[in-house]
């Protein structure tokens, strides 16, 4: 559809209407687009909790400690 545009609360809000809009069109089941999703997020926490690096020595699940480096585990 030319000329509209679409916007989302949030990125599962969008996830949503993405995986309706390919059951709707035969391109996939409900239960191909529920496996793809638990199985990008599961993907997605393993690189947020295994390769990513923290910016300013600072992360969500260093509970409070904090080593004094920029962005380096000393653990």
């Amino acid at each position: 559809m030319v000329g509209v545009i679409r916007s989302f609360t949030s990125f599962s809000e969008a996830l949503d209407e993405i995986k309706d809009a390919r059951i709707f069109a035969g391109i996939h089941f409900r239960s191909a687009c529920d496996d793809g999703q638990a199985t990008g997020q599961k993907v997605a926490g393993y690189i947020l909790n295994n390769s990513l690096r923290a910016v300013h020595g600072k992360r969500n699940d260093d509970h409070g400690r904090h080593n004094g480096h920029h962005g380096e585990d000393n653990d």
